[in-house]
């Protein structure tokens, strides 16, 4: 019995692993430590629990999250991709609501405001993704979440940030 046991399981283990290679998820680069941006003065109320990150801008206040890195091997493509929701957003889509990345090449070069816009107004979880080929290998990148001279409320999720 034992022996017919181990055989109907080592079946199980076969099936499930036949077939091609699992594909392995790209590995988000950032990090858990983020930086509010802007100024304290200026700022709206901002907050990070259970990966989401809320913001709440009032007239004249501005809100986000950054991070800046060394890339851990050189690359030339970077994809940035989250999502957002948001309520009353007042303003047209722009890099005022946006996930966003200024990036510095190897030999120094920058190529600043490479950005993707969420949909103002209110709306639930919308997906963006921003792929950026280079022909230069990236040596570091900042990357911001912005909620910026509009108000309303915003929240954002799923941020991630890969390298090939």
């Amino acid at each position: 019995m034992k022996k017919l046991l181990t055989i109907a399981i080592m079946a199980v283990s076969a099936i499930a692993t036949f077939g091609a290679e699992p594909i392995a998820a790209e590995e988000n680069i950032l990090s858990n430590r983020w930086g509010l941006y802007g100024k304290a003065e200026t700022r709206g109320t901002q907050s990070f629990s259970k990966g989401i990150f809320t913001i709440e801008n009032k007239a004249g206040q501005h809100g986000g999250f950054y991070q800046s890195f060394l890339m851990k091997k050189p690359a030339t493509t970077i994809t940035i991709s989250g999502e957002s929701r948001a309520e009353n957003v007042v303003g047209n889509p722009n890099a005022n609501y946006c996930l966003y990345a200024d990036i510095r090449f190897v030999e120094g070069k920058p190529m600043f405001g490479k950005r993707i816009s969420f949909k103002t107004g209110t709306h639930d979880w919308e997906k963006a993704e921003l792929v950026i080929p280079t022909q230069r290998k990236i040596k570091s990148m900042s990357f911001y979440i912005l909620f910026r001279n509009m108000t309303g409320k915003v929240q954002f999720r799923n941020i991630k940030v890969t390298a090939k």
